[in-house]
């Protein structure tokens, strides 16, 4: 027999889905972008697989950041699954020279569900409780940028603590988080070598969580390497980042090795994540001038 257990949707990527913890954070965006996300967490086991796809406009004129995103989340071979699309708004501001506050909210409708048809129970019994429940949500934040190149943000999400079946309900959850992006010039060309540091904690409930790592930037080439523990160093894994990068498209791969020590059918087993980021790139029209010919007298 074999337990199923719900959890929190978990990304390796971190930079590309900070926004999520923070909404504040899709300011940093400065081109309108579309990301699709796959993740398979313990492959060929229970099969806890999320899918996601955002579309994340920047509006420079006004200072602001808008997107959506849907969202699938399927836990234990789709035995219970989550189906949800999120509205996010970040506005930006400049405080002083080298200060800068962004500010963020997003909005989410979720559709929480349990198929007991995929279960077995004693005497062949269905249990008289509930297979789910609509809900909604919202996450709100702050980041404060320095010199354009670190930052500092604090968020709080499930701000209403919603109930997804009766005596359980979802915990707001805290978040810290730092990152910079720092360029390294090369002296022997022109290129740039951009190193992007990030930590990120999390306190939700009794449960904390500490994510630090970094990644580099180099030609269109992109590598880095994170941990994943919590605040008594038990270590629970390991994450490897490989991209790519073709004109505005972009493909990031992220492996999860997992180091966990609890007693469990999967600590050997790894997740793959895959993302897709197409950057779209406008230009402002402008009208054709022609010469201005000299009046004849």
């Amino acid at each position: 027999m074999m337990k199923t257990y719900c959890q929190d949707v978990h990304y390796s990527n971190l930079h590309e889905n900070l926004y999520q913890l923070n909404p504040s954070a899709i300011t940093n965006i400065k081109n309108s972008l579309l990301q699709l996300t796959y993740r398979n967490q313990w492959p060929g086991s229970a099969d806890f697989v999320t899918y996601s796809a955002a579309f994340l406009f920047s509006y420079e004129e006004l200072k602001s950041t808008a997107g959506i995103q849907l969202y699938r989340d399927d836990q234990g071979k789709g035995i219970i699954s989550t189906t949800g699309v999120n509205f996010l708004y970040g506005y930006h501001t400049q405080l002083f020279n080298s200060l800068s506050l962004a500010a963020g909210i997003s909005g989410s409708y979720n559709i929480y569900a349990v198929d007991y048809s995929k279960l077995q129970f004693e005497n062949n019994t269905t249990p008289t409780i509930t297979t789910g429940k609509n809900y909604a949500d919202f996450s709100s934040g702050l980041e404060f940028g320095i010199l354009k190149q670190t930052f500092l943000g604090f968020s709080v999400s499930n701000l209403l603590a919603p109930e997804i079946s009766p005596g359980n309900r979802i915990f707001r959850k805290y978040c810290l988080s730092y990152h910079g992006t720092y360029s390294l010039s090369n002296q022997y060309s022109h290129e740039q070598f951009k190193l992007e540091p990030i930590i990120i904690t999390t306190l939700q409930n009794s449960f904390n969580e500490i994510l630090y790592g970094a990644r580099f930037n180099y030609l269109n080439f992109q590598g880095g390497i994170y941990m994943r523990q919590d605040n008594k160093f038990n270590f629970d894994a390991t994450i490897i980042l490989l991209g790519i990068s073709f004109g505005n498209n972009n493909f990031i791969y992220t492996y999860d090795i997992n180091l966990s020590a609890a007693e469990s059918n999967f600590n050997k087993m790894a997740s793959h994540e895959v993302t897709f980021l197409h950057k779209f790139e406008y230009t402002k029209s402008r009208k054709n001038k022609g010469a201005i010919k000299c009046p004849k007298f």
